[in-house]
């Protein structure tokens, strides 16, 4: 397992970065600067994840 990544491997990395980043453009996103130490009011994050696993579906009894 090498620790470090080889100049092609870090080449190849930004370029799908870069190709990346002009698709998300080229289709009408804006990139939004904000000021170091900015924070989002939490009025406006949106949760649509609860905390913890999933609960296991209930498996129906058997009648017999």
């Amino acid at each position: 397992m090498k620790l470090f990544k080889e100049n092609e491997q870090i080449a190849e990395e930004k370029s799908e970065h870069e190709k990346l980043v002009a698709e998300f453009l080229a289709n009408g996103g804006e990139i939004e600067y904000c000021e170091p130490g900015a924070r989002t009011e939490q009025d406006e994050i949106a949760y649509t994840h609860g905390w913890g696993r999933k609960k296991k579906k209930a498996t129906p009894a058997k009648k017999g």
